[in-house]
């Protein structure tokens, strides 16, 4: 008969590895251990209280030209004056 190799394979072996390492890394991952600050979000504010408790905002020079248009408007007639000038039926 022919010989039966005895002990384990290296695909079983490398199936174990790869089993252990994500049950390892799922573990830390549920333990936070992937966080990197704690969860909280941090803001920085790029203005000066110089007030004493009032934000004041310098105006800019750098805004943008806006033309306006020329057109003449027009008024549009309300509802109730054409609800006067409608015909009624009789």
């Amino acid at each position: 008969m022919a010989d039966e190799v005895k002990g384990t394979s290296t695909g079983r072996v490398l199936l174990i590895s790869v089993i252990v390492v994500l049950v390892l890394a799922l573990a830390a991952w549920a333990l936070g251990l992937f966080k990197g600050n704690d969860g909280q979000t941090t803001y920085a504010v790029d203005a000066q209280d110089q007030s004493g408790g009032e934000l004041i905002v310098a105006p800019s020079e750098s805004g943008v030209a806006v033309d306006l248009p020329t057109t003449p408007m027009t008024p549009v007639p309300s509802e109730s004056a054409t609800s006067t000038a409608a015909p009624t039926a009789e």
